[in-house]
């Protein structure tokens, strides 16, 4: 039996351990046995006379070389195989599957909730699975494949992943509504320089907060470092400093209750261009063609 052979149930059991780094973990989330994932990867090595893993006692598995390519390969299989029968039940009845999408934690409580609502009237045979994670996590899902598609910024995008634009966010000082500067139609970084400042502590989105501050040669007086969005506002909220953000929700209010007010930034600022990322070797399948249009008119 040669390779040609190989179930298509035996390449998602192998795809299943490589994205997630451990059998037992593949087993979980297929909801089968382990056994039947070493199995189905001892298939595979015997057929294609390679080796996939490297086993690590206590710490999962590890793609070989030959892994990786083999891997490769496998994942845009399997993405054919997956729009094939997405369009298959598209020609017989209606499009309907599943849909893995991961967005970046600051958009989730902006925009998620309306997006995912406003979708499931058109197309309640879709389901939209997703997570919410910091944008260094999000481009490596996209990129090992946990992730059909993202939703994010455009911070640190590596070459290789494939972006769609979808509008752009200016950056824009947050401040009590007694807060000296309160009246103002904007604001230079060099007026803010002594004042508390709040940072927005993710990866990546860090940087590129510090960045506007090293652009305008100003350096921020930082009190304190958060990793929540809401966290961020309420600290501005309740007087103890200012915060710098690019997104915003449609009230002024935070979660205790302390009212909010925002103001553009008065130096050249870098704004932030809000975008899709999918795999680059990866063919969308059809219901996440519709998803990604359904997003972008949504956010534009």
């Amino acid at each position: 039996m040669g390779p040609q052979d190989i179930p298509i149930r035996v390449l998602r059991y192998f795809a299943a351990a490589a994205r997630l780094g451990s059998l037992t973990a593949a087993a979980e989330f297929l909801n089968i046995s382990q056994p039947s994932i070493s199995t189905a990867i001892s298939r595979i090595e015997d057929d294609l006379n390679v080796q996939l893993f490297l086993r690590r006692p206590s710490q999962g598995v590890r793609l070989t070389a030959a892994g990786e390519r083999i891997y490769d390969e496998v994942r845009q299989f399997l993405g054919h195989v997956d729009g094939f029968h997405d369009s298959i039940r598209n020609v017989s009845s209606e499009l309907a599957g599943e849909i893995h999408f991961a967005c970046f934690i600051n958009l989730g409580p902006i925009v998620m909730a309306e997006l995912l609502s406003s979708f499931r009237k058109l197309h309640p045979t879709i389901h939209v699975s997703f997570t919410e994670m910091n944008h260094s996590d999000l481009i490596d899902g996209v990129l090992d494949g946990t992730f059909e598609m993202a939703l994010g910024f455009d911070l640190e995008i590596p070459q290789e992943v494939k972006i769609d634009y979808i509008s752009e966010r200016a950056p824009q000082f947050v401040l009590p509504p007694d807060h000296r500067l309160a009246g103002r139609n904007n604001i230079f970084f060099e007026e803010l320089a002594n004042d508390p400042f709040i940072l927005m502590d993710l990866p990546y989105t860090d940087s590129y907060f510090l960045s506007l501050f090293a652009t305008a040669q100003v350096r921020p007086n930082i009190v304190y470092h958060a990793r929540s969005f809401e966290t961020l506002r309420c600290l501005v909220g309740a007087g103890l400093g200012y915060g710098l953000l690019n997104v915003f929700p449609k009230i002024d209010i935070t979660y205790n209750g302390d009212r909010l007010i925002k103001v553009p930034v008065a130096n050249a600022a870098r704004p932030l261009n809000l975008l899709l990322m999918r795999h680059p070797r990866v063919r969308p399948r059809l219901i996440t063609s519709v998803f990604a249009d359904h997003v972008k008119a949504f956010l534009r």
